[in-house]
C-alpha cells in the first residue's frame, strides 16, 4: 500500500489528501518520525484539515513524545475554542489533562464530521478510546458498522 501511495505522491506531490494518506500509512506501520514529517507536510498544504494534525498527535504519543503531543493538542484545542460560536475561550485548564481533553474534543468533532460523511466513525472511535470512553468508542464502531451495512 505504501509503495502505491508513494507513486501517487510522485504524481501529485502537492495533494494534501495523498500526503496525509501517506502519513497515516507511516503511522499505521509504526514509522512515527516519517508519519509526523509527512502529516506536517500535508498540514502545511491544508492547515484547516484536522485529520493531519490528529495524526501528528497520535504519532507523537506512540513514539513517547508526550510533552510534544500535549503541546500540539493544546494548540489545536486553543485554535478551535469557540469555533462557530464567536467565542474565544481557553479550553485547556492549567491542571487538567490536556491529552484527555483533546481526545474528547476530537471524538466529538470527528463523530460530527463522520455523521456528515466527511470522516470515519472508526477515526472517532479511536479518539474516544484514547479518552478512556469505551461506551462512546463502541457507539462509533456501531455507527461504522451501520454505515458499512447500508447499501
Amino acid at each position: 500500500a505504501l509503495a502505491h501511495m508513494r507513486a501517487a505522491l510522485e504524481l501529485d506531490p502537492v495533494s494534501p489528501r495523498v500526503n496525509g494518506d501517506v502519513g497515516r500509512l507511516f503511522y499505521l506501520a509504526g514509522r512515527h518520525e516519517q508519519a509526523i514529517a509527512q502529516c506536517r507536510r500535508s498540514q502545511a498544504l491544508l492547515p484547516e484539515e484536522l485529520r493531519h494534525r490528529d495524526c501528528v498527535v497520535h504519532a507523537l504519543v506512540e513514539k513517547g513524545a508526550r510533552k510534544e503531543a500535549t503541546t500540539e493538542a493544546a494548540a489545536i484545542l486553543r485554535e478551535h475554542a469557540g469555533a462557530g460560536t464567536g467565542e474565544s475561550t481557553d479550553p485547556v485548564e492549567p491542571d487538567g489533562d490536556v491529552l484527555t481533553a483533546y481526545w474528547r474534543w476530537a471524538g466529538t468533532t470527528i463523530a460530527e464530521r463522520a455523521a456528515r460523511g466527511e470522516d470515519s466513525h472508526v477515526h472517532a472511535a479511536a479518539a474516544w478510546a484514547r479518552a478512556g470512553e469505551p461506551d462512546r468508542a463502541f457507539a462509533q464502531l456501531e455507527a461504522a458498522w451501520a454505515v458499512r451495512r447500508t447499501p
